[in-house]
């Protein structure tokens, strides 16, 4: 799971800030709670809408740099 930027099923405690994140300049952390509500209460959802939303902005950020 983290090669595709997720964490490993064991890691972590669930409501718990518990998984160290090592992160660039720019970079940041969704709470789970917003996840959830990108994807109406559905955590896969969520993740998969998270991450459509990433790579449209990713893509935007390239063009104007």
């Amino acid at each position: 799971p983290r090669r595709n930027g997720g964490i490993m099923p064991d890691e972590g405690v669930a409501g718990k800030d518990s998984v160290r994140a090592m992160l660039m300049p720019g970079e940041f952390v969704m709470t789970t709670d917003a996840v959830k509500g990108m994807g109406n209460g559905n955590m896969d959802q969520g993740i998969n809408n998270m991450y459509s939303v990433m790579r449209n902005l990713e893509s935007r950020g390239r063009q104007t740099a």
